[in-house]
Formats: structure tokens, sequence, C-alpha cells
């Protein structure tokens, strides 16, 4: 895709503003372009190249970025363009909506796809009627869907997965094997971005899509937002229950269960085997390790290592949170 005509980002080192996709500066993805608004994302960015070890990307920084780093960039080799802005937030926009109108370009919404001749269906999967497959949908054997099932375009639905009655499945989203996916679910809807420009909250487009694995059950009403540039994605074996929030980028490992009315905030990070809790908050570019354990209306604010139990707001290790709360217990009963 060719950004030539972009006014908000100015080439400063290359030939052309040409980019396959965008990704994030932790998983740079060949022949991609890159947003890095500061030093930390920068590191953040040389180190997911070495490690997927990436080329020819395209990166976009702030002018200030640029004076700063132009030795630094200007040699290494990954780049085949550098362009800056001086407003970050408004070329992020820019950007987003080209990526968005060239990814849903020319997709028919409104007519089912089956009378367009575009869906992929098992004969053996069971489909109510009241039920809505949008353009190029592929549903596996063994599928069933309820009545009043939204399933939006360029959808697959792995083989033996259940769509309960009223499940909304948006555009760009996988679905594994032998899931179930219960009354009310919406999965893939737009993440829940702006930036405030101007006196105005300004949209960034979303277009990553949502990656479920094979196994995984979501309770009704849950909501899964779809990524910003890259997928959200649900690990195999994952359970979540009625009314659980989980925002754009989020990754869930395997085997992770999150119980009702808890929230995992935009980029946060599950690790494999975690339990979560109800009522818990996970804030928005935290990591919860692997086999942790997360007690009820728990507010992670900041990284939990692997294997940890926390509780209490922060999320603080349960031995010290259950000694500080004996302790303001006692000095209450003095007072």
């Amino acid at each position: 895709m060719n950004l030539k005509d972009l006014k908000s980002i100015k080439l400063e080192q290359g030939k052309a503003l040409m980019a396959n996709s965008v990704s994030l500066p932790k998983e740079p993805q060949n022949g991609s372009l890159c947003f890095v608004k500061s030093k930390r994302f920068l590191k953040e960015l040389f180190e997911g190249i070495e490690r997927n070890q990436a080329k020819d990307l395209g990166l976009i920084v702030p002018e200030d970025l640029w004076s700063a780093e132009k030795k630094n960039l200007s040699a290494h080799k990954s780049f085949t363009w550098v362009a800056t802005t001086k407003n970050f937030d408004q070329a992020m926009i820019d950007v987003s909506k080209v990526f968005y109108d060239q990814k849903f370009e020319g997709i028919q919404h409104l007519v089912d796809g089956r009378q367009l001749g575009t869906c992929e269906i098992d004969p053996s999967a069971e489909i109510s009627q009241n039920v809505f497959l949008g353009d190029n949908v592929k549903i596996a054997e063994g599928v069933k869907l309820y009545p009043g099932c939204v399933v939006g375009s360029n959808v697959s639905i792995g083989a033996g997965t259940i769509l309960f009655p009223n499940v909304t499945i948006y555009s760009f989203t996988k679905i594994g094997s032998q899931c179930r996916i219960h009354s009310g679910v919406v999965i893939g809807g737009d993440g829940f971005g702006y930036n405030f420009i101007e006196g105005m909250h300004k949209k960034v487009w979303h277009f990553g899509g949502v990656e479920i694995g094979n196994d995984v059950e979501i309770g009704a009403n849950t909501t899964i937002d779809m990524g910003t540039f890259t997928p959200t994605k649900i690990g195999e074996g994952s359970k979540l229950d009625d009314q659980v929030m989980i925002a754009h980028n989020v990754q869930l490992g395997r085997g992770v269960v999150i119980c009702g009315h808890t929230g995992c905030a935009g980029s946060s990070v599950i690790g494999d085997f975690t339990f979560i809790s109800g009522n818990c908050s996970i804030s928005n570019d935290t990591k919860v390790g692997s086999g942790c354990q997360v007690a009820g209306a728990t507010i992670v604010t900041k990284d939990i290592p692997d294997g940890q139990t926390v509780a209490g707001y922060p999320a603080t290790d349960i031995k010290e949170w259950r000694r500080s709360i004996i302790h303001f217990q006692k000095q209450g009963q003095r007072s």
C-alpha cells in the first residue's frame, strides 16, 4: 500500500511510503510499518526485529525522536523507509483509516453469503432459521448455529463449534474447533481507541480481527474487541465466564480461566493456565505471568511474575496482603 498522499507524515529516508500491513513494535512483521512514539518503544522494536528477523520495515516516528535517533535509524538495515510526523496521534488515525478502508473495500455486508454464493459450509453443519452469514464465511463440519446468530464476512468457524442464540461475530474473526460460545456474546467489535486532538476524540481505526483457539468456552454477554492492527487472541482451552470484557490487542495464553465481571484492558497479556477470579481489573499494557492466581476484586496495575498469587489494590502477593489486612484490623480495634 502506498501512503504517499498522507499529509500528516513526511518521508525522511527511503524512496516510497509502502507497507503491506501495520505491526506492533514488539512483534514486527516483514514488509509492515511500525509506529514508534518514544525511546522505550524504539528499544522494543529493535528487540523485536532481532527476535523475528524482520526486514523491509517502514517506520513512523515523531520529529524529535528522529532528530535524537537519526544516526541509529539511518544505519539500521531493516528499515526501507522512515517517516516523521509533527502530530503522532493524527498520523496514527490517518494511516489506520487507509488500511481499514482497504481491508473492508468491496465486502458485501448486507446480503447473506449463501445468496452471494461465497460461503463454504460443510454439509454436516446445522444452521437454524434466522441466522445471517456474511460474505466469504467458512463453516466446518459439525458446527451448530442457533437462531439469531450473525456471522460477519471473512469469518471461519472450526469443527464442532456451537454458537448459542443471538451471538454476533464481526468480520475477520477466526474461531477454532470444539468451542462453545453462549448467548449475547459479541466478538470482534471495534476496540475503544481514540486520540484527543484539537478538543475532539478522534477514532483510531481497528482492523486487526480476533483469533480464538480450539476448545474455548465463552460465557453469556462477554465481549471481545478486535485488535487495532494485529489480532486479539484467546488461547486454546481458555474459559471465560459471563460478562467478561476483553479489550483490543489482549493476548490470553492457553488454559486461562477468567471469572465474571472481570475486565482486561487494551494490550494486556495473560500467561498460560492463569486463573483470574471475578470482579478483577487488569490494566492496559500489563502482563500477568503463567500459572498465576488473581483473587477476587484485585486490581492489577503492574506486571505479575509467573506462578504468583495476588490480591488487593494494587495487586500484592497474597501473603503480604493478608498480613496488611490483619495489621489494619488490629489498628482499627485499638482506635
